[in-house]
This record gives C-alpha cells, sequence and structure tokens, in this order.
C-alpha cells in the first residue's frame, strides 16, 4: 500500500492562526530575504551607479490573508501591489494586521518606480526585471503517475520530480550558463525554480517565452497520441540527446516503482481528438502508439530515410530497419493478455529494447555510441514519462507572482523550503518557541523533525547563498548577486541545431568546453 505523504489536512488544523504568527514574527529569515531580494542595493545608502535605495520599493509584493478563524478558501482574499522600502517594513506590517492573517506572500516583479505610485506614474509604470522562475506541479502527471492523483502526493511521486529537477537543471546551466539556481519545495505537490542570474532577470516576457518554447518538449495534450515528437529524419540535438541520458539513467527506478506500462495499468481516459473506441485505456497501448506504423505514410517515423543502414539505426526513421517493432509488440502483449499471465513494466519494455536493438534502461552506460543505437521512438517514449512538465504562464510572464521561499503551506502546514525530503518536511506546528533557524539567535537551535533534515537543508541553502555572493556573515543567507549594469538578454543556447531565436543572437560564449568538462569531472 502506497504511504500518503500529503494526505488533505483539515485547514485549521494543518495552520494554526497562532503558529502563523509565532513563525513570521520569530522564526521567517526576514533578514536572509533582503539580502537575496536586495541584490545587494541597500536602501540606507545613496543613489549611484552601483546602489538603488528604491530597490525593494519598486518590488510587488502579495499577501494571501484570511480572518481569524477563518477555514476555507472562501475566506481568503489578496493584497496585490504592496510595496516596501525594506524588508523590515513589510515584517512591520505583517506584525500589525491585527485583524487579519496573513498566510502566505508572494513576489513579483521590480518595476520602474516604486510600486506604491504605480497609479500616479501611468506609462512609466513598467516591469523592468525578475528572477526566471519554473513550477512543476505533480498534477500535471496525473496521466502518467499510478499511486496517486489530485492532491495525493507519496514518496513514488517524488521520483518524477527528482527526474525533472536534474533535467531541467542541467538545460539552464549547460544551454544557458546560469549559475544561481534555487530549488524549492512548494508545500504539497511541487517544486519551485529560480534563476536569480542578472541576465535572466532581465529577459524580458518574449525572450521568457522564447526560453520555455525550447525548453518545452512535452507539447502534446492529454487527448493526442504522442505527448513528445522528435525530429523527423534527423540527428536529435544535444539537449534532447542529454535529456534523454539523465533520464534514461533513472528510467528503471520509474517503471519499477510506477509501474506505468504493466498489463493493469489504465490511462486516464481520453475524449475530445479520439473515437471512443481508439482512446487508449491502458499505458502499454499508448506506448504502442509511439511505434512507427509503416502503414501510415503520414508518419514521419515511416518515412524512408536516404542514408545509410547507421544512420536508419541511429534515427529509428528507417523503411525496414523497425517494420517489424509494432507488429511483434502487438503480438507479445496480445499473447501474454491471451495466456492471462500478464507483463510488468520492466517485462514490457525490456522486450521493446530487445526488439529495437539498444541496452535495456538498467544496463545503459550513457556513452555517446549507446546513445546512437536507440532509436527516437524509444526516446519519445521516455521523455513522454520522465522530462518536466513544465507550467509554461509562470516562467513566460516577467509580472507573475510566485511564493516566497520559506513561506508556510496554508493547505499542509509545510515549509517552502531548500529540497526538503518529501516525507519528513516539517511542518509549522512541529515548531515551538525554541526551535529557530540557525540564523536566528533566540535560543540554541533545537530541531524536532525526523533526521534533522531542516538543518542539513538550511546548511545546503546557506552554501548555495555563499556561491551566489551573499555576505559570508550569514549562516542562513539566500542568494544575492552583485549589482551590474544591464546584460544582454541571455546566453546563447550552444546545443540549439537550426536558426537561433533572434533573442539569444549576439550573445557572449558560455564556458569553455575545458571549465564544463572540469566541472562535469567534480
Amino acid at each position: 500500500m502506497v504511504q500518503q505523504a500529503d494526505a488533505p489536512l483539515p485547514h485549521d488544523a494543518s495552520v494554526a492562526d497562532k503558529d502563523l504568527l509565532f513563525y513570521y514574527d520569530k522564526l521567517f529569515p526576514f533578514g536572509e530575504l533582503s539580502k537575496w531580494l536586495t541584490y545587494k542595493n541597500s536602501p540606507h545608502l545613496p543613489e549611484s551607479e552601483a546602489n538603488d535605495p528604491l530597490f525593494f520599493a519598486k518590488r510587488e509584493v502579495c499577501f494571501t490573508c484570511r480572518k481569524p478563524g477563518g477555514l476555507d478558501n472562501a475566506d481568503e482574499f489578496f493584497l496585490r501591489w504592496q510595496s516596501f522600502r525594506t524588508v523590515e517594513e513589510m515584517k512591520e506590517k505583517l506584525k500589525d494586521m491585527s485583524s487579519l492573517v496573513c498566510f502566505k506572500f508572494d513576489f513579483g516583479a521590480v518595476y520602474s518606480v516604486p510600486v506604491s505610485e504605480k497609479d500616479s506614474s501611468h506609462s512609466a509604470f513598467r516591469p523592468e526585471q525578475k528572477e526566471l522562475v519554473f513550477d512543476i506541479d505533480m498534477n500535471d502527471y496525473d496521466d502518467i503517475r499510478t499511486c496517486c492523483t489530485d492532491k495525493r502526493v507519496c514518496q513514488k511521486c517524488w521520483t518524477f520530480l527528482e527526474v525533472a529537477m536534474s533535467l531541467l537543471d542541467a538545460a539552464l546551466r549547460e544551454d544557458f550558463g546560469f549559475e544561481n539556481i534555487l530549488w524549492v519545495f512548494s508545500g504539497r505537490r511541487g517544486v519551485h525554480c529560480w534563476v536569480c542570474d542578472s541576465s535572466a532577470r532581465l529577459l524580458p516576457s518574449d525572450g521568457r517565452a522564447q526560453l520555455c518554447e525550447y525548453l518545452n518538449i512535452c507539447t502534446g495534450t492529454d487527448q493526442q497520441v504522442k505527448k513528445v515528437t522528435l525530429r523527423g529524419g534527423r540527428v536529435q540535438p544535444p539537449s534532447v540527446d542529454r535529456a534523454f541520458c539523465l533520464a534514461y539513467r533513472q528510467f528503471q527506478r520509474l517503471l519499477e516503482e510506477q509501474d506505468f506500462f504493466a498489463s493493469n495499468a489504465r490511462a486516464l481516459p481520453a475524449s475530445g481528438d479520439f473515437p471512443d473506441s481508439a482512446a487508449p485505456q491502458f499505458h502499454y497501448q499508448k506506448l504502442l502508439n509511439y511505434l512507427p506504423d509503416l502503414s501510415d505514410s503520414s508518419s514521419s517515423h515511416s518515412r524512408p530515410w536516404k542514408g545509410n543502414a547507421k544512420n536508419e539505426r541511429r534515427d529509428g526513421r528507417g523503411g525496414g530497419v523497425f517494420a517489424a517493432a509494432k507488429p511483434h509488440m502487438s503480438a507479445w502483449v496480445e499473447k501474454r493478455l491471451r495466456e492471462k499471465s500478464g507483463f510488468s513494466s520492466e517485462e514490457l519494455f525490456n522486450e521493446l529494447c530487445a526488439v529495437s536493438g539498444c541496452p535495456r534502461p538498467r544496463d545503459f552506460s550513457g556513452r555517446v555510441e549507446d546513445v546512437k543505437q536507440i532509436p527516437s521512438f524509444v526516446k519519445e517514449i521516455v521523455l513522454a514519462y520522465s522530462y518536466p512538465r513544465l507550467d509554461i504562464n509562470v516562467s513566460k510572464d516577467i509580472g507573475h507572482l510566485l511564493k516566497s521561499p520559506f513561506c508556510i503551506h496554508h493547505g499542509t502546514g509545510k515549509f517552502r523550503f531548500h529540497l526538503i525530503d518529501l516525507l519528513v518536511s516539517p511542518t509549522v506546528s512541529d515548531l515551538s518557541s525554541d526551535v529557530v533557524f540557525p540564523s536566528c539567535s533566540l535560543v540554541k537551535p533545537r530541531l524536532r523533525s525526523p533526521r534533522g533534515r531542516t538543518r542539513e537543508d538550511a546548511r545546503r541553502f546557506g552554501e548555495f547563498a555563499l556561491r551566489s555572493g551573499a555576505s559570508p556573515h550569514s549562516h542562513l543567507a539566500t542568494p544575492a548577486i552583485r549589482r551590474s549594469e544591464p546584460r544582454p538578454l541571455a546566453a546563447t543556447p550552444t546545443h540549439v541545431t537550426g536558426p537561433i531565436p533572434r533573442l539569444f543572437q549576439r550573445q557572449v560564449p558560455l564556458h569553455s568546453p575545458e571549465k564544463r568538462r572540469r566541472r562535469n569531472e567534480m
């Protein structure tokens, strides 16, 4: 039986008003938040080329509040367009809201003038920068996860997010050269990514949209036969092969934990694009839809590949090399079902690997030679069941609000914290007056959360901040980056094949191959 890590909790039981007031008054790391969001701009120093004293006042803050004792979403409301000269002023505002209880706050863009002057500035009020953010939610995996649905999340679900984070993090670092990347547990069933490099913060909305389009491989809807369609008749871009390598190394774990290709693993019902008789009822039927159908001349897999046998095997587009894959797999499935012996995901996928002549996930070495042996339809299957499901609307709008790290999730009472183990992440009710973060000086820290993970994650969070340029005197520093003149919109994606989007042209090159090699060897 799957252990539920996030069973719905009573609203008032998960986050009591007194716990919220205590947490934001005594424990929330406002000082570290200030070091992060001001990016070395001080309100106490005069204005200069290197310092903007109104920098934080130009940042939109949104409070989500409820009336004391409120128990459901009907009692919640938003206070948008809040503006504070310093983070300390924001903290005082939270303490003075005697008639309301604020359980979280979101941050938006940094505008051209202080947010408090937006009504009087009119056309001069425009967003200038904000961290590039990504939101990955487990709800978007409901069509492939077999352990939970909707708001339920377990440790097996978390494997999807671990794979997604590794793939997206590699793409952001290798393809765009970003370095200051923060991953935060959302508090219930997902993760948030904050990219804090100045080149990322200065990207306008259209640049963010193009970047997301480049990253987004899963473009199909739940009603389409295929969620991932790779280029037909071409060598895949190195970025796709890198994502596949990372995913394939961990695909064995997904096959065992989710078992989505098993004979009894049902898929979500499809509607709209399919007649009822053609709608895939099981995940193994979805897998068969990815195999090349040579009877369909419109299929990119079925078009003959003008090249040698090596190219045919490399791309999986050959007119004959993989002609028997779909008939063989269909016959294999029918035989196992007719014999009522059934099959597991691993058995089905290993059979597919055998007929395709490619290594099984557990035998995959990651070498270039092994990647070349794997046909593109196998890559499509693996990426469809492992690639990050990105909420593009969160990323492409520079003014989109995102919940602050260290806030409390009102439905679970859990922290939005740095890469917390899902099953042992603490809740606000775990805290008491003698449980503090390392940066607090009330009493000696004593952590009650299991295995002391809160302290360990705080240490890792501080190390990330120090690499980002925060003050070495902060024990729980958050990312702070030296303010500089506006740089080009983004670094050139070195792994893009074909035309480069206009916004990514004429940029400085990424790290040299030698630096990348040394980083990979660490």
